[in-house]
């Protein structure tokens, strides 16, 4: 394909792919793509800076790109201009390595109530981590709260034989409330921060935006799916799912002995290495967004059983109903 469109988790499976590839004996393999990232990287930030390349940089991105990055490019069929994905939040950080081995992700947002999107990032003008700017004919703008409120002739009118809820998803002068909270960049593109109704308020009276907590943890190719909560709590805490074939894979490594997943996740080795996930990511955070303390499920979130929807996004009321109890434990 020259394009294809996408949910985000599409692009994480391929980035886990990648890694688990690269992370593989011989060790030569892990610094080898270590190099040509960093080179891609720096390559790539110029070229979105619209910078002038040295020669030099030219020359070793020609290197890196005969070494790893054609052969990414290859493996989505070789002739992908572009990617687009919506429907769920995106990692800025995958964007970054995408763009940096020659994959352009076009972000985009849009709701049902919006016929589909309404801001959109273009090629000649897009900014990594951002949804991109509002299309021709819509007009965005951030209300008090931070909510992301809406007008122009790809909104909605009603909801169907539903008067009370149209009244309450709209403002007194007719401005949708998307439900969404966000805020515009310097250089006017729309960047959405979390769901209105997932933000999470502790009992120290901090607002917590869980989406960019569960994302950085995601980044781990151990981890599939994390939730934290911790509303009107002293403390946050998470839930997560693991990539098994990954952590399989590592079990193999440090001599883990199981008969199980159930077994695998509960194993103490398996539990040491989500701890230390977690402990890196929390340096990265301020103190009241840190994960305290944590539960493993030993299988995935999936649609089937509830926890994701289609575009896998974790349907958070569901999962802390069906989890209660192993929830409530981590405040115990």
């Amino acid at each position: 394909p020259d394009m294809v469109v996408v949910v985000p988790r599409f692009l994480e499976k391929i980035y886990e792919k990648i890694i688990a590839e690269v992370s593989r004996p011989p060790r030569i393999r892990k610094i080898a793509f270590e190099w040509a990232t960093s080179v891609g990287r720096e390559y790539s930030l110029h070229i979105r800076k619209k910078e002038p390349i040295q020669r030099s940089l030219k020359f070793k991105h020609f290197i890196a790109d005969k070494l790893l990055f054609s052969k990414i490019r290859k493996g989505l069929g070789g002739k992908i201009k572009f990617i687009v994905t919506g429907g769920a939040p995106f990692s800025e950080e995958l964007a970054k390595f995408f763009h940096s081995v020659g994959v352009n992700i076009m972000e985009g947002y849009g709701l049902t109530e919006t016929t589909a999107a309404i801001t959109v990032n273009k090629l000649d003008d897009f900014h990594l981590g951002t949804v991109g700017k509002p299309l021709a004919g819509a007009e965005i703008k951030i209300a008090e709260d931070g909510e992301i409120l809406m007008k122009g002739g790809m909104v909605f009118k009603e909801y169907f034989k539903r008067p009370i809820d149209t009244k309450m998803a709209f403002t007194e002068d007719g401005w949708f409330r998307s439900g969404d909270i966000g805020e515009f960049s310097r250089d006017g593109f729309l960047r959405v921060t979390d769901r209105k109704k997932d933000l999470i308020i502790t009992a120290g009276g901090k607002n917590v935006a869980p989406q960019a907590i569960e994302f950085l943890i995601e980044e781990s190719v151990f981890v599939s799916h994390v939730m934290v909560v911790g509303d009107r709590r002293k403390y946050l805490s998470a839930i997560l799912s693991l990539n098994l074939n990954e952590v399989e894979r590592y079990a193999k490594q440090v001599g883990v002995q199981y008969a199980s997943a159930a077994e695998l996740t509960k194993h103490p080795e398996i539990k040491r290495l989500v701890s230390s996930i977690i402990e890196e990511k929390n340096r990265k955070l301020s103190h009241f967004e840190t994960i305290k303390k944590f539960a493993i499920l030993d299988h995935d979130f999936t649609i089937e059983t509830g926890e994701l929807t289609p575009t896998m996004k974790v349907k958070r009321r569901m999962v802390e109903e069906k989890y209660k109890d192993l929830l409530e434990s981590l405040y115990s």
